[in-house]
């Protein structure tokens, strides 16, 4: 198939598929994290530039996904959110506990 031929809709939907395929495999890595895990770096994904549109027979699957995604995001954001309140509360408690930093030389020629 050369650049300029539209590719045939069995071609469209199969590269929709491993699309989606990809897609799929990073939400269900993320949908594994827990509360207690750290948050991994995302994985940027850029789409096929010849995706085209999205076949119709796929729609119902892409649409599930998004649902999925949408859920990850949410137990995420609150995730990094609760990390925010330990780390801002951790800070109030070693602030008010904890022993002033000294410094550890003194020039008293300066």
């Amino acid at each position: 198939m050369s650049d300029s031929t539209p590719a045939t809709t069995t071609d469209r939907a199969t590269a929709w598929a491993l699309a989606l395929d990809e897609l799929e495999g990073e939400t269900a890595r993320l949908e594994a994290i827990d509360a207690g895990s750290p948050v991994p770096e995302p994985v940027p994904w850029v789409p096929p530039a010849d995706l085209g549109p999205l076949p119709q027979e796929l729609a119902p699957r892409a649409r599930d996904l998004l649902v999925r995604q949408q859920v990850v995001l949410a137990v995420l954001a609150g995730m990094l959110s609760g990390n925010r309140q330990q780390a801002r509360m951790a800070g109030l408690v070693h602030a008010a506990t904890g022993t002033p930093e000294r410094p550890a030389y003194l020039d008293v020629r300066a």
